[in-house]
């Protein structure tokens, strides 16, 4: 049925493509790829997702699967809001029928179908989130795997990971409720191993979310921060109470983290004078490799050094920090007021910055 229907779409809006209609997932990619904006227009998306789901429908191969539903992912993230709506829900009916035993399903559930909060209105994620919610709770009923059961619900605690990791709208009782959710799914599922991953449990995983929303949301009193810098000298990010404190961790192996750097030294520029403080938090294993970055490219901040465990060091535990850059902004009273990661930091920093100096009368 859904294969008819996605036909009719194809003969409503197959005009807009002239005469060709593409046959294969690289094909369709290709058309995708072609066009200069970012976003598509609820037609457009229509005609590249009813394509993507023949093709998906049709193969044998787990593997052309799972690429052509990776690329339904990239349309929904590219679609307007209701139109991605509708294409998640059809998506992951699909994927909920099919190769749902395999990591890579999982990691599909779990990572590339949770709503693009970033695209939606401050005013209208809640209601984003309810049906999620709801999408999720009917496709994952007890006729399913323990497996997808799993997923799905590990997907439910995800969104609103996302949503806390990035921006400060969940509530305290949202907070809670989310606390609970993982509760739910440590105990229930906590011993299956963690989507995507072939080495972690997903109590163990979970935990750690559960650790972020706990003791790292916004208005959250600092962690511990405190170690030796580069050159060996005592630095502690209680000794800066009073002062905007930035926490930025990085290590050399990150371009990202070191392409950013003249940005960072613009703006740390245009600041001199103002009550903030810059701290770097290197996760190299050895020392003396993250001292000869930090000469290399100039840096005139302090860095500290986390240990001989690197990624796993102390001060990046203590901060829940998985992935490089992540950067933290800690205003005057040592509470957690920003959380910035991906593109363009510097310049969402300029600007939590400025937030913050205005707040003070800076």
């Amino acid at each position: 049925m859904k294969t008819f229907c996605a036909c009719l779409i194809l003969l409503a809006v197959g005009p807009i493509r002239a005469q060709h209609a593409p046959q294969s997932i690289a094909e369709l990619r290709t058309n995708f790829e072609s066009r200069a904006e970012d976003t598509l227009d609820a037609t457009e998306s229509e005609w590249l997702s009813a394509k993507a789901f023949i093709l998906a429908s049709q193969t044998t191969s787990r593997g052309s699967f799972w690429s052509t539903m990776s690329f339904v992912a990239e349309i929904c993230d590219a679609s307007p809001n209701l139109t991605a709506r509708k294409l998640r829900a059809e998506a992951l009916e699909m994927l909920v029928g099919r190769f749902s035993d395999a990591m890579r399903w999982s990691s599909l559930v779990t990572t590339r179908f949770i709503p693009n909060f970033q695209k939606i209105n401050i005013n209208e994620w809640s209601d984003e989130l309810d049906e999620y919610d709801h999408l999720l709770d009917r496709l994952g009923n007890e006729s399913n795997s323990e497996r997808v059961r799993a997923d799905l619900l590990y997907a439910k605690a995800l969104a609103r990971v996302h949503i806390d990791r990035r921006w400060d709208w969940l509530t305290p009782l949202a907070r809670q409720n989310t606390i609970e959710l993982l509760d739910s799914l440590i105990n229930t599922f906590g011993d299956l191993l963690c989507p995507g991953e072939e080495n972690t449990f997903i109590r163990d995983r979970a935990g750690q979310h559960y650790y972020e929303l706990e003791k790292l949301h916004f208005g959250a009193l600092a962690p511990v921060t405190s170690g030796t810098d580069l050159m060996d000298k005592r630095i502690d990010i209680k000794d800066y109470l009073g002062q905007i404190v930035v926490v930025d961790f990085w290590t050399s192996f990150c371009q990202p983290c070191l392409a950013m750097v003249p940005d960072i030294k613009e703006l740390l520029g245009k600041l001199q004078g103002q009550p903030v403080v810059y701290i770097g938090v290197n996760g190299d294993t050895d020392r003396s490799q993250a001292l000869r970055t930090a000469q290399r490219f100039t840096m005139s901040w302090r860095n500290l050094w986390d240990g001989p465990a690197g990624p796993a060091g102390p001060v990046s535990k203590a901060w829940n920090v998985r992935g490089w850059p992540s950067v933290y902004v800690v205003d005057v009273r040592g509470r957690i007021r920003y959380k910035l990661s991906g593109k363009q930091i510097a310049e969402k920093l300029d600007s939590a910055i400025s937030t913050l100096l205005a707040e003070i009368g800076g």
